[in-house]
């Protein structure tokens, strides 16, 4: 009949509305859960004395709200070869289960290569993310990564101006799809760690200066 009509019309509106409702307050509980996260690292970049300290602080913060088990530093090297190199800085929830991509890791020193994930993000100096890096023939450790069950990967520049000084990379358990706004915050987790890394720079240069300054006199 046209009422049953009319009542099964609007228990699918009440039930669109009620699903558009979840999905809106799931977003402002994940913007909430990211701004919360800047903040504790802008806050901690603002207090640090240690880069290394500062780094580690970022890649645990981060590995807690994805959940994700891995997370890893590339550091561009500082004889100006072009080169970057694997940081020692980890964030590892079982290192037994990563060790052999640990391992890999840390033996690849590599130019900026365009096609790699990590080159990506060193010429875009924008975020990346793959949905299955074991998947990608341009990834180098798609092997090792395959090895410890890693599939999703995702990859933030850290930045001075707009120059690319290193590169956090993120790795998931399982197929992930992108996460529009976790990319979008991470520019600003890597503005927020640059100011440090540009603050460590100050610091050494105005050393080399007062050592040219005592060699002269």
């Amino acid at each position: 009949t046209l009422l049953q009509e009319q009542n099964l019309a609007l228990r699918q509106q009440e039930e669109a509305l009620q699903a558009l409702n979840a999905t809106l307050a799931q977003q402002v509980a994940e913007r909430t859960a990211l701004l919360e996260l800047l903040q504790a690292i802008t806050a901690a970049a603002n207090e640090a004395t240690s880069l290394e300290a500062v780094l580690q602080l970022a890649l645990d913060q981060i590995c807690a709200y994805t959940g994700w088990p891995v997370g890893h530093v590339y550091l561009a090297a500082s004889d100006g070869s072009g080169l970057w190199m694997s940081s020692p800085i980890w964030h590892l929830d079982t290192p037994a289960r990563f060790a052999a991509f640990q391992q890999a890791t840390q033996a690849l020193h590599m130019p900026m290569v365009e096609n790699d994930i990590i080159g990506h993000v060193i010429t875009s100096g924008q975020p990346e993310w793959h949905d299955d890096a074991t998947t990608d023939p341009a990834f180098r450790r798609s092997a090792s990564a395959k090895e410890s069950g890693l599939h999703s990967v995702f990859a933030c520049p850290i930045l001075v101006s707009r120059e690319v000084v290193g590169v956090m990379e993120f790795y998931a358990p399982k197929m992930q799809q992108p996460h529009a706004m976790l990319l979008d915050f991470g520019v600003q987790i890597g503005i927020q760690l640059g100011r440090v890394v540009e603050r460590q720079y100050a610091a050494a240069q105005y050393q080399l200066q007062q050592e040219a300054l005592y060699q002269s006199e």
